[in-house]
């Protein structure tokens, strides 16, 4: 009886592959049975590219998500010194307006206390553009005076918290200490009473 060789589909091999294990037929690329180990190694090669595939693909994930984790963590610092950075602006716009109004309300009052200023008015303005320059200058003083006092009543209030901090240390082991003391003249009375009872009992 003569050998038969029954074509079965073979999806593990492109249609231009030219390997003579593998017939072509007129639409698919077909695998002999005398071919089953090749194909089981072409299989198993699939596998792996597949799994070395899914395993650079979940680097690839992780790369990602801890980019984004890192992102979100600079961006969250960011916007929060830009949020300071924007409250400190703000105070310090308020201020200058502040400023600015208690200058002009100087300047009124010394208008309507000297009248020579209303006799020169183009010295008046150069005067008042000094003035400007020197408010600008002013207030840059003043924020840095503001600065200073406010580190020096930081260093100060640290140092108050230290010195508070002791004292409440000393104050709890003193505390501790009158304990023990009460604790012990306690123990004096109740031993001093006890001799007491016992010399009326044995007199009797």
């Amino acid at each position: 009886m003569a050998d038969s060789v029954t074509p079965i589909g073979n999806r593990y091999i492109e249609s231009n592959d030219s390997d003579i294990h593998f017939l072509r037929t007129w639409a698919v690329r077909r695998c002999q049975h005398t071919d089953w180990d090749v194909c089981e190694r072409i299989r198993l090669v699939e596998l792996q590219e597949a799994r070395d595939r899914a395993a650079q693909m979940e680097k690839t994930m992780r790369w990602w998500s801890n980019c984004t984790a890192e992102w979100r963590n600079r961006w969250s610092a960011v916007r929060d010194e830009r949020n300071r950075a924007r409250e400190e602006a703000e105070t310090l716009r308020y201020n200058y307006d502040l400023l600015l109004e208690e200058r002009e309300k100087s300047i009124i009052s010394s208008q309507e206390s000297s009248p020579e200023l209303e006799l020169r008015p183009k010295l008046h303005v150069a005067v008042q553009t000094c003035e400007n320059a020197a408010g600008n200058s002013n207030f840059l003083g003043k924020i840095s005076e503001i600065d200073e006092q406010i580190a020096a009543e930081t260093e100060f209030l640290k140092d108050q918290t230290f010195e508070l901090q002791k004292a409440r240390e000393k104050i709890d082991a003193d505390s501790k200490i009158i304990d023990e003391l009460r604790e012990k003249v306690e123990k004096m009375e109740r031993e001093l009473q006890n001799a007491g009872k016992n010399k009326r009992a044995s007199s009797s």
